[in-house]
């Protein structure tokens, strides 16, 4: 039926034919057609991108600090600690091959062995000697060695500050027996000794 929108108007009138779907004899139902599908764009898959992106970097992220610890204990080189003893007795057998003495550097000869005993004594009875006087390194040892080692390490020290502060020239033979006591000192005193 017409709309009235006022007294003097109105709409036409609307006639709707409702026919129904002519079915054949047998018919089969068909399906609804499917939308037609459009080609795929860069607007469709940049979002996927973007998380495939994301969760590629997470997991390289991941094995990179996981197994970055057990790359770096693989790759750890195993060092033995060599004993203070061995180092200190080293030192020594390389001092004596340097000839110092020979060449007339007898300060440089006494002041490398007073140093090389000193590292030992500081490193071997846990105590700086090498900043110590030869008084109070010998204090500290008191308690820690026999008699005779002390006397060998007063001996050894006492040589070495006459030769560095006093210029006193020592014999060939006192040389070479300073390089002994220093030995004897290391031997005698090292862990595990049964001197």
């Amino acid at each position: 039926p017409p709309i009235n929108f006022s007294k003097n108007n109105a709409s036409n009138d609307l006639i709707l034919n409702v026919k129904t779907i002519i079915l054949e004899e047998n018919a089969t139902l068909k399906d609804i057609k499917e939308p037609i599908k459009e080609p795929i764009g860069i607007h469709d898959v940049w979002k996927w991108l973007i998380i495939i992106i994301l969760i590629f970097g997470i997991i390289i992220l991941i094995k990179k600090h996981l197994f970055k610890e057990k790359i770096i204990q693989e790759k750890k080189i195993i060092t033995k600690k060599i004993a203070i003893d061995i180092i200190a007795i080293n030192a020594l057998n390389e001092l004596e091959k340097k000839q110092l003495c020979q060449e007339g550097k007898v300060k440089e000869y006494y002041s490398s062995i007073s140093e090389i005993i000193r590292r030992y004594i500081g490193e071997r009875f846990n105590f700086i000697a090498l900043e110590l006087t030869k008084y109070e390194i010998l204090d500290n040892l008191h308690n820690k060695v026999n008699k005779i080692q002390l006397t060998n390490i007063d001996k050894l020290l006492h040589r070495a500050d006459l030769v560095k502060y006093a210029k006193n020239q020592p014999s060939s033979e006192e040389n070479i027996e300073s390089i002994n006591i220093a030995k004897k000192i290391i031997e005698t005193t090292k862990e595990n000794s049964n001197v």
